[in-house]
């Protein structure tokens, strides 16, 4: 296998710890508030607990939710250092996308797109002709233990549980994300809920859920909405549990996930790389 195959497995191993973590906070919509797993927020004298404030984050969820696209960045972190950082624009149904995923090292950035059947990403140092990695959505399964068929349902992964957020909802303050004023809000999620809810509607594996159990039951979620009612920004960590898996936390350690939004309803076009561009998932880790 050569230097250049192992960067891309390597980097194949990282979108496995990026999806993983990414549909952490996937939920139903439909579920009743109590069924998320969302408890009482920190309390002390930084913030001020305000009832209504539940109800502000519930309907900024399902405004947010309604749109017909929107871009995400998101920024994942393992131990403070930076693991990836992604940009994808995004139809509401998952259907399409395009977008960037930027790793440390000899990967550097990667354009990524998606369409109903597959992934692509354009990997460096293909063979010669060869510009993009195809990745089935049946593989996305099989490699990472994720169903991205249930996951493209709701490329606002964020959202679902802000829908469900119970009104002990803590107001920390006013702030700007990119220059757009917002207001702050936060509240505690139970991991294990979460994982229940990931499991019952398809999303992940059994297996993939399971590898957030080095990680503490409860951590606290901030959200950014603005005066127009949209999520602005969502960020959590996971903690490592002191009494978990210890060779698999060593593994995984403790991850931060941030993620930013803009451009509502904008326009996002896809078209499919022409096959005799594209390469096969398989073919690039035998190194063809």
């Amino acid at each position: 296998m050569s230097k250049y195959t192992n960067r891309r497995s390597g980097a194949l191993i990282g979108l496995a710890v990026v999806a993983a973590v990414a549909l952490v906070g996937c939920g139903d919509p439909d579920r009743p508030a109590d069924a998320t797993g969302i408890s009482d927020t920190r309390q002390d004298e930084a913030v001020d607990v305000v009832a209504p404030a539940g109800a502000l984050v519930r309907e900024a969820a399902q405004r947010s939710a309604e749109a017909p696209t929107v871009q995400i960045w998101v920024r994942i972190t393992r131990n403070g250092k930076v693991l990836t950082e992604t940009t994808s624009h995004s139809t509401a149904d998952g259907s399409a996308s395009t977008g960037t995923m930027t790793m440390p090292g000899a990967m550097g950035e990667i354009a990524t797109l998606s369409t109903p059947e597959a992934f692509y990403f354009q990997f460096p140092n293909l063979p010669d002709g060869k510009e993009w990695v195809r990745m089935g959505r049946d593989e996305m399964t099989d490699m990472m233990g994720i169903d991205p068929g249930a996951a493209q349902q709701d490329p606002h992964a964020a959202f679902s549980i802000l829908e469900g957020v119970s009104d002990d909802v803590a107001v920390v303050g006013s702030e700007d994300v990119n220059g757009v004023a917002t207001t702050r809000y936060t509240f505690t999620v139970s991991m294990d809920a979460l994982m229940a809810q990931a499991v019952e509607s398809g999303v992940l594996t059994d297996q993939a859920a399971a590898a957030t159990s080095v990680f503490e039951d409860k951590t606290e979620m901030n959200v950014w909405i603005d005066d127009d009612g949209l999520v602005r920004r969502t960020r959590y960590q996971l903690n490592q549990a002191s009494d978990g898996d210890q060779t698999l936390a060593n593994q995984v350690g403790m991850i931060g996930y941030e993620m930013e939004f803009s451009n509502y309803g904008e326009p996002v076009e896809v078209t499919a790389p022409a096959p005799e561009v594209t390469m096969s998932l398989a073919d690039m880790l035998a190194g063809s």
